[in-house]
């Protein structure tokens, strides 16, 4: 629990509906981050075209054809973008598992709100960039929990492997972290 004031870097034309002052946001495991919303968005044709699918072998497939050049320049960028969408897919899914392992108690990345503090906002204000996008200040009552992404397992690991190594971002040693992302579930009033 807490009532200390905390910031959500919101990416305008992503849920403005509930982003204005004065507004009260229930954060449960109903709420779908819209980090995570993207993301099935990108993942649905491929559930489409080839049903439950290992994203390992995926990956490794899209990877050899990389590597291959088999791409041509036309389609080029669209590959490089689903091949990227499979690679956060695949580290929030070991993320999600890593969680239910090693930190059962603290909130989904994929049913949260991601906030930070005052000292990190610059740094997660650059990350959104391009600015599209609105700060806002919020009263928050709840389950936080608090990490950094530098704590990330490396997307070039199997999904097993990042499961395992998610043990650092779930179990984080705050000391070592160059900046902090607070994943949060509850109640949030927006105050500014």
């Amino acid at each position: 629990m807490s009532d200390d004031i905390l910031y959500h870097i919101h990416r305008t034309g992503d849920m403005d509906d509930l982003w204005y002052v004065g507004n009260e946001i229930i954060v449960d495991d109903n709420f779908q981050s819209q980090f995570y919303v993207q993301l099935l968005k990108q993942e649905f044709p491929l559930v489409q075209r080839y049903g439950d699918y290992d994203i390992d072998d995926l990956i490794s497939t899209m990877e050899e054809m990389k590597s291959l050049n088999f791409m041509k320049s036309n389609v080029d960028s669209l590959f490089h973008k689903l091949l990227y969408c499979c690679y956060s897919l695949r580290r929030e899914r070991a993320l999600e598992e890593g969680r239910k392992i090693f930190s059962s108690n603290c909130p989904s990345r994929m049913h949260s709100i991601f906030l930070t503090g005052m000292d990190d906002l610059s740094y997660w204000e650059s990350y959104v960039g391009n600015r599209s996008f609105q700060r806002f200040s919020l009263n928050c009552f709840g389950n936080l929990f608090v990490s950094s992404d530098s704590f990330f397992p490396q997307y070039t690991l199997s999904f097993d492997d990042q499961v395992e190594q998610s043990r650092v971002y779930w179990i984080p040693e705050m000391e070592k972290a160059k900046h902090k992302e607070i994943l949060f579930q509850g109640k949030a009033q927006i105050i500014a």
